[in-house]
């Protein structure tokens, strides 16, 4: 997971297009455009499912660990702190 930082300025379909081409998307990463609030959801999420299994469940039902999926939320945070404007 990065993040891809660009121009606020030039926050169009054209700012985006050359901030993705100027990085080297590996074959297995997805780009992704979500606001802030939807990833505050995503990361409510990841904390009410590390809450509510117990490890081994946890394992077998998302096949990550629950020390995977907090540094997961952690990750998505310091994206949300560094980026995040309330609507």
């Amino acid at each position: 997971m990065r993040l891809l930082y660009f121009d606020p300025t030039a926050n169009s379909f054209k700012g985006l297009e050359d901030v993705i081409s100027s990085e080297i998307i590996q074959p297995n990463e997805v780009v992704l455009l979500v606001s802030g609030d939807e990833l505050n959801v995503l990361i409510n999420a990841v904390s009410e499912a590390i809450e509510a299994v117990d490890e081994t469940e946890f394992m077998n039902r998302l096949q990550v660990s629950s020390d995977q999926a907090k540094d997961w939320r952690r990750r998505l945070a310091q994206i949300v702190s560094a980026t995040y404007v309330p609507e």
